[in-house]
């Protein structure tokens, strides 16, 4: 193999490796990394394929995805490359700074809905007052 083609696949490679760090998955949400959430309290050879969240008391298999209860955020289950033992990912949202104009107010999470439907808005005012007055005149 040409020095040329050694050169050209390790380029491919390194980029391919850093991708994850150049685009990250999610936007506009914090992403927290819950490891220190508890996978120690299951016996190790279960935690091939699964992750312990000590906020739930439950354990999830990799890749599944969960809401936990009166919180706006999602937890995922995911095992990164070359590691042997999964972690808990949270998405959570970002909080309600965007307010920059004195005709809007954020409206505060709705824990009837799963994220990121959940998570605080931003919204004028008169949206608002719109909203409340049809729930008014449908009663």
């Amino acid at each position: 193999m040409s020095k040329f083609s050694c050169l050209l696949i390790l380029t491919i490679l390194c980029t391919l490796a850093a991708a994850e760090k150049i685009a990250p998955e999610y936007e506009n949400v914090l992403d927290v990394d819950l490891t220190e959430s508890g996978n120690e309290e299951i016996e190790e050879h279960k935690l091939i394929n699964k992750c312990y969240d000590k906020q739930t008391k439950s354990s999830y298999k990799v890749d599944s995805t969960w809401y936990p209860e009166g919180k706006c955020e999602q937890r995922v289950c995911s095992r990164e490359r070359n590691s042997k033992s999964p972690t808990i990912k949270s998405m959570v949202c970002e909080p309600c700074t965007s307010c920059t104009h004195p005709d809007q107010t954020c409206q505060p999470f709705r824990a009837e809905k799963n994220y990121p439907k959940c998570c605080p808005k931003c919204l004028a005012k008169s949206d608002i007052l719109k909203k409340t007055t049809k729930k008014h005149k449908q009663i």
